[in-house]
């Protein structure tokens, strides 16, 4: 194996007049990206390495004294493309320099992402003497874009759904409404929980939302205030994924718009009880169970027909189990309701997420 005189010596050799090579060594030596130095030959068992700068060992983890002498393939793996390297030799044996992007495998076997240029040294006559690789890491650069396309793509689903709820919402809404003033109120208060939500959405990753704060949320954005001695609350910290967001924040702001018009909050004698603790089904997956209980509702009029679903009630009943996978047990009579939830805390969409 070359000694670093030997390296030297070949090194100034290949690339400039001796009086320049100590000048070019530092200038190469300095530099961040990655410099290889191959001998000429192309076929089995192809060039070898002859100098290796700095940065080449900070990018792949081997000594220049571990790589000397051996073949820069030994940075290849199974998910190099095979295909960048048939260009490579192509190109290579036409005498031409090679631009490209390639997998690469650092001495610990993890890999990473490369911009690759190969160009030849030639010596006065024109004939090929080394092979100069150029080497940058770009596995950051490469991560970032693939985050940013993942999330374009996210942000086009999420707009073509977004724009669905809002059209079935109005409808729905309309067709419930006795006027026009009654239609802009509830209209307007949907679309604002549903703003509530995206709103929770466009937080960092970090930030989880948690059940307590999407209850206590619906029941703070109540006009006028809730009589929130009346009210309580109780559970543990449960984190919510955000797939479950949407529908979950729906359904809770129509409990709590139809218990501050017709329910518990309507009155000073009600009561709102809600309560939510996490379980596991019988393959281990965590599930939410949230109960809704309200007590001492207004007395409903003579012609109250309780098998009447209005769009709340149609959205809790059918919403959640379709779009959650949810259980929901939904009971209301004269003297109170009862709502009760389970909805599994995994095995929905992954979304990305800001931030």
């Amino acid at each position: 194996m070359p000694d670093d005189e030997t390296e030297h010596s070949i090194l100034t050799s290949d690339l400039a007049a001796a009086d320049d090579g100590p000048l070019l060594r530092a200038a190469i030596e300095a530099i961040g990206d990655a410099v290889i130095i191959t001998s000429p030959e192309l076929d089995e068992p192809g060039p070898v390495i002859r100098y290796t700068n700095p940065a080449f060992t900070a990018m792949t983890g081997y000594a220049g004294a571990e790589v000397i002498g051996r073949t820069p393939r030994l940075l290849q793996g199974p998910d190099t493309d095979p295909r960048e390297l048939h260009r490579i030799r192509r190109e290579l044996t036409a005498g031409g320099t090679f631009q490209g992007e390639g997998i690469n495998y650092r001495k610990d076997g993890s890999t990473y992402i490369i911009d690759w240029l190969i160009t030849p040294i030639r010596d006065p006559a024109g004939a090929i003497t080394a092979w100069l690789s150029i080497q940058r890491d770009i596995t950051a650069r490469k991560r970032s874009e693939q985050r940013q396309s993942e999330l374009a793509a996210e942000l086009q689903h999420r707009s073509r759904d977004l724009l669905a709820v809002v059209n079935a919402i109005a409808r729905r809404t309309m067709s419930a409404s006795r006027s026009v003033d009654v239609f802009s109120a509830r209209l307007f208060r949907r679309l604002a929980a549903l703003g509530r939500v995206h709103g929770l959405l466009a937080r960092p990753l970090a930030e989880s939302t948690m059940i307590g704060e999407l209850v206590r949320a619906e029941l703070a954005a109540l006009e006028p205030a809730p009589p929130w001695a009346n009210i309580a609350l109780d559970g543990p910290a449960v984190a919510l994924p955000d797939a479950i967001l949407q529908t979950l924040t729906l359904a809770l702001h129509e409990l709590a718009a139809n218990a501050a018009e017709h329910g518990a909050l309507a009155t000073d004698e009600g009561s709102l009880a809600v309560s939510w603790h996490t379980d596991h089904d019988g393959d281990g997956d965590p599930h939410l169970t949230l109960e809704w209980v309200e007590t001492g509702i207004p007395p409903p009029p003579d012609d109250w027909d309780p098998k009447v679903r209005g769009y709340g009630r149609q959205l809790i009943e059918r919403a959640l189990p379709h779009a959650l996978r949810a259980t929901v047990r939904y009971e209301l009579d004269r003297l109170g309701l009862r709502f009760n939830v389970g909805v599994p805390l995994t095995g929905h969409r992954v979304t990305a997420r800001g931030g």
